[in-house]
């Protein structure tokens, strides 16, 4: 079965243009499905051309010789560029042989590693974090969104003879299909006027942007999308303009090797979807990376504060004059420059984010070991104010003649509250995140020590070659643990600014 798909889309690949040099198409893994391998030494500089026809995107949609009219007019229906693709994806599959795409789509995945495919039980390996509330609202989302698409789709199934009722799986397999795999295609703008204008003049609620030369499209792209990921990519891809100098294809999209890249026989080609930490991975693509240096936590002000604070009516105000987040991303790169940094000549040099309005109030000495972004402490300073702050600050403003500026506002927030009670807020919000995770599975030590139980179940083979973990589980242990060891690390972070802050407010 498998060889057979192999084959056939072998067969339609080069019956229609794409070229596959000195690699193809093999099996990863049963869990990682396919990926792109050299087949030999001859494997090197351009590895794979796709015409941009061939591409899965609204430009090609809507030239669908059997229902390009009503994709026209469902780009002009409150339907997106997105919405498009997996409409298109959907029907298509469900056409089966029929479909010109038919050894494409035979290719693509089933099922998918990402967390709006896990079953209950495995869901509630996320709780506690970000990602296990995420999930839900997402899912929440796609079924109003499923109900959006159903009516026009079924009508457009119903056209070409395919009556029957949508079910939200499919929907829900398209859409992974797409985040998993689009890639944002920098078109040559004639190649989009000339192919298919109104695509390029139509804005509406749509993704195309464009510029003099360029018109950016999101698309599937076979061949290349079958290209897994890592962080350090050995395979680039790049856009051949209407001369094909590189590839020798006009309007293609071409994989060529990295810069001193050599290529073994049968080695993988990857190439890199981004600088993303393990929960980006995990939601959007079903997979994480231990020891990912590009981890990070997202931290929520949370929704309970709001409710409880009676003039939090204001503070949003002011926390919309400056352009202030209830949110904030914590990147593990924060942590070179803090207190518990391992070289002590490693600090990051900053400038306080506001300025004394009196000159009474200077910028706190510990400022060069503070690792949290200037928006949030200023954003908790914010948040943190007692009414009789907030009074005080709002006197501070009336004493100026002009709008007041966001140097103004800063440095009247700065001059009446300083760091006490924002770091007091912070360590409060870090140790309930601490919590949740804690509470949800248990900690960081437990997730080590399942972890371990795994890589000894692979060696010896105790359980069978995958460990005792499967796919979905062990990715929730890695994501979950990282998360813990940040959240950790982030709160005494916190905690040592605080006793900082209050040991310099003592001494003056």
């Amino acid at each position: 079965m498998e060889e057979e798909r192999l084959e056939r889309f072998s067969r339609w690949s080069q019956e229609h243009g794409i070229q596959f040099r000195g690699c193809a198409i093999k099996r990863v893994s049963d869990a990682e499905g396919f990926g792109l391998y050299t087949q030999n030494d001859s494997a090197r500089d351009v590895l794979v051309v796709t015409p941009l026809d061939l591409a899965l995107t609204p430009v090609t949609i809507v030239k669908d010789p059997v229902l390009g009219n009503v994709y026209r007019e469902m780009l002009g229906n409150e339907i997106d560029d997105r919405l498009l693709v997996m409409i298109f994806l959907i029907i298509e599959r469900a056409r089966g042989r029929a479909s010109f795409w038919a050894p494409y789509l035979e290719m693509l995945p089933s099922g998918f590693g990402t967390p709006l495919w896990f079953e209950d039980e495995e869901l509630m390996e996320l709780d506690g974090t970000t990602l296990f509330e995420a999930t839900k609202a997402q899912l929440k989302s796609l079924r109003r969104l499923f109900l959006k698409v159903k009516e026009c789709t079924e009508a457009a199934m119903s056209s070409i003879g395919l009556h029957r009722e949508l079910e939200f799986q499919e929907f829900l397999w398209a859409n992974c299909i797409f985040w998993t795999r689009a890639l944002n295609i920098p078109c040559p703008a004639s190649f989009v006027t000339s192919s298919s204008p109104e695509v390029a003049k139509d804005d509406g609620n749509r993704l195309v942007s464009k510029d003099v030369s360029t018109i950016w499209i999101e698309g599937l792209v076979p061949g290349i999308d079958f290209c897994n990921h890592t962080r350090r990519a050995s395979g680039l891809w790049e856009i051949d303009g209407s001369d094909g100098s590189t590839s020798g294809v006009p309007h293609s999209m071409y994989l060529i090797a990295g810069l001193d890249v050599v290529f073994p026989p049968g080695s993988e080609v990857l190439i890199n979807y981004g600088d993303k930490g393990n929960e980006e991975l995990l939601f959007l693509y079903g997979f994480v990376e231990e020891d990912n240096s590009n981890d990070y936590v997202m931290v929520h002000f949370p929704k309970m504060f709001l409710d409880e604070d009676n003039t939090m009516d204001f503070k949003l105000q002011l926390l919309r004059e400056l352009d202030l987040s209830l949110k904030w991303l914590l990147p593990s790169s924060l942590l070179a420059s803090g207190f518990l940094r391992k070289n002590p000549d490693d600090k990051a040099t900053r400038t306080h984010p506001g300025f004394s309005w009196s000159g009474h109030r200077k910028a706190p000495s510990y400022l060069d070991c503070l690792v949290f972004p200037e928006d949030m402490v200023l954003s908790l300073r914010v948040l943190s104010m007692p009414e009789t702050a907030l009074h005080g600050v709002a006197n501070l403003l009336e004493q100026i003649s002009h709008v007041p500026s966001k140097d103004d506002i800063q440095a009247a927030v700065w001059e009446v509250c300083g760091d006490a009670e924002a770091l007091t807020l912070l360590v409060t919000i870090l140790s309930a995140k601490m919590a949740d995770l804690v509470r949800g599975t248990g900690p960081e030590s437990r997730d080590e020590e399942l972890l371990e139980r795994d890589r000894r179940c692979k060696e010896q083979g105790t359980v069978d070659d995958t460990g005792f973990l499967s796919q979905n589980h062990r990715a929730c242990v890695i994501y979950r643990k990282s998360q813990k060891r940040l959240v950790s690390s982030f709160l005494q972070e916190a905690k040592l600014a605080l006793e900082a802050c209050l040991a310099e407010r003592i001494e003056t």
